[in-house]
């Protein structure tokens, strides 16, 4: 019997418009410290009028005063968001990216270009996290402190990689006939792209859904499920990328790894090894392999979203890099995440057959209640002389 066969028509066209467009908005989208802290809290204002003029009588003459009023235009001036975030980035002193959807559409909003690229990755987040991430590698700005001796291992193997992809880029500009043997572009990313969904949308309070609300119309889409949180498991490495070094030709081969389980590669499939008519054995390096923090939480329905006489349903969220040791047993949170499929394994992969297993791969979690140690004590609670 012959399989049907179908050509997908693919426009790259539209591919490089939307990855244009996501370099421009890092480049070009400024807002302002106050009204990005106002959003979070609720529209509250940081620095109200009427207090802010009770206090300006008191510091027509005084440093202090001059310094406030300083920080108070410092606060309202417009900044580049991301472009601050990409030199934190470079500097090694922030490890995580996060795109407010919120920033994304009124940044659509004003340009006008009805690219609809908001609902894009609402509907085809894993896609557009790839996307996205190559327009961050695009416009990311040179760091402005150098590698020195007291940076890490892996410091000093990405300086040395990227510089041999630049070596590369240039050689490629000279000589077009050259292959292509860059480094993956997950080895060299040093940081993870998430991100958080609309806040101000219409709809805000129909998408934190109960679990039992999740239906199969939801994979791949970005949504977000309200629960309790019932078990954490031990914060482990995962390998993002496998590096392996090659015993005769001397090769640095690396395979990305996208799924829980992988095969690790037995034989180099080097050109120095084709052309020599060879089979070199492969030795894993673990030194020169990328590994993600990685933390599995089991989230299940509160009760007041169980009908009576059924059973609360759980859900299995995966954390990746600084979203582990956010939650802990008994909190109440929203996790904000793409819900994807993924195959049994071991012994419950025999009897399943086609079916398949879901999890929620978190991109934000918001905490419904704070722990003790988050907590702002009053100073005048604790003031006894006032007493």
């Amino acid at each position: 019997m012959a399989l049907r066969e179908y050509k997908a028509i693919v426009n790259y066209e539209t591919h490089q418009t939307l990855k244009d467009a996501f370099e421009v908005f890092l480049k070009d989208f400024k807002t302002t410290p106050e009204h990005t802290i106002t959003t979070a809290m609720g529209n509250i204002t940081i620095d109200e009028d009427d207090l802010s003029d009770e206090y300006d009588f008191m510091d027509d003459d005084d440093e202090s005063g001059e310094r406030r009023r300083r920080d108070r235009e410092h606060r309202r001036a417009p900044h580049h968001k991301y472009q601050e975030i990409m030199q934190k980035l470079a500097n090694r002193t922030q490890e995580e990216i996060v795109i407010d959807l919120d920033d994304l559409a009124a940044w659509e909003n004003e340009t006008g270009e009805g690219l609809k690229l908001v609902d894009s990755i609402e509907l085809n987040t894993k896609h557009y996290v790839d996307i996205m991430s190559q327009a961050v590698d695009k416009v990311m700005p040179l760091p402005s402190s150098d590698v020195n001796f007291k940076d890490d291992v892996l410091d000093v193997l990405m300086a040395r990689r990227q510089a041999r992809n630049r070596e590369l880029e240039e050689a490629a500009e000279r000589d077009p006939t050259l292959e292509e043997d860059k480094f993956p572009a997950e080895l060299t990313r040093r940081y993870t792209l998430v991100f958080k969904p609309r806040v101000n949308g219409p709809d805000f309070a129909s998408k934190a859904l109960a679990v039992r609300h999740v239906r199969g119309d939801n994979l791949g889409h970005l949504i977000t499920v309200r629960a309790i949180v019932t078990r954490v498991s031990d914060v482990k490495p995962i390998v993002q990328v496998s590096a392996y070094t090659c015993d005769r030709c001397g090769c640095e081969i690396f395979q990305p790894v996208t799924d829980r389980q992988y095969g690790p590669l037995m034989m180099c499939p080097s050109a120095d090894c084709k052309n020599n008519q060879s089979k070199g054995q492969l030795n894993p390096s673990t030194r020169a392999s990328k590994f993600l923090p990685f933390q599995e939480v089991k989230v299940q329905e509160m009760a007041e979203q169980v009908p009576i006489g059924q059973i609360p349903r759980s859900l299995t969220i995966h954390c990746y890099g600084s979203l582990v040791r956010r939650v802990n047993p008994g909190d109440v949170v929203d996790i904000s995440g793409i819900f994807l499929p993924t195959p049994y394994t071991g012994f419950k992969a025999m009897k399943a057959g086609l079916l398949t297993d879901t999890y929620l791969e978190a991109h934000h979690i918001r905490q419904h209640k704070k722990a003790y140690s988050e907590m702002i004590v009053d100073p005048s609670l604790t003031d006894w002389s006032s007493i």
